[in-house]
């Protein structure tokens, strides 16, 4: 049995991040998952967070290939790829959510969710907090 199906016995809910072209990134978004989770929840637990890295090499790859043809048409294979690790994660660790945790991500899976779980498009969270706050 994963860890989310693990966590979610106990209440918590399990999320993904497909982590973002450099580790900096990533490791930025698990500290502040961690971080803003302890400072809600008060007793000093952490969140099931699953992290996959990118192959910084491998993606730059596919993605080239794919611009090289037009600059806003990815290729079925690239977007694959990517929904793979979705899948993945929900049938390993039955995630709640998973993070697009780079800027490019959400260009290249576009709906807000498959297989049953939600995508958090990290860039219009970003926005939708600022714009939120600047009305306020």
């Amino acid at each position: 049995m994963g860890g989310g199906k693990r966590a979610r016995r106990g209440g918590t809910k399990t999320v993904g991040i497909i982590g973002g072209i450099g580790p900096e990134s990533t490791i930025e978004y698990y500290r502040l998952a961690i971080a803003l989770y302890r400072e809600r929840t008060g007793d000093g637990s952490h969140p099931s967070i699953l992290i996959d890295s990118i192959d910084l090499r491998r993606i730059l790859a596919l993605v080239e290939a794919d611009r090289r043809a037009d600059l806003t048409v990815f290729r079925p294979e690239t977007r694959a790829r990517f929904l793979a690790i979705v899948e993945r994660m929900k049938a390993q660790d039955d995630v709640d959510g998973v993070i697009l945790g780079g800027t490019e991500l959400p260009l290249l899976l576009r709906d807000q969710e498959h297989a049953g779980v939600p995508l958090l498009d990290t860039t219009r969270i970003h926005v939708e907090e600022i714009v939120d706050r600047m009305c306020s």
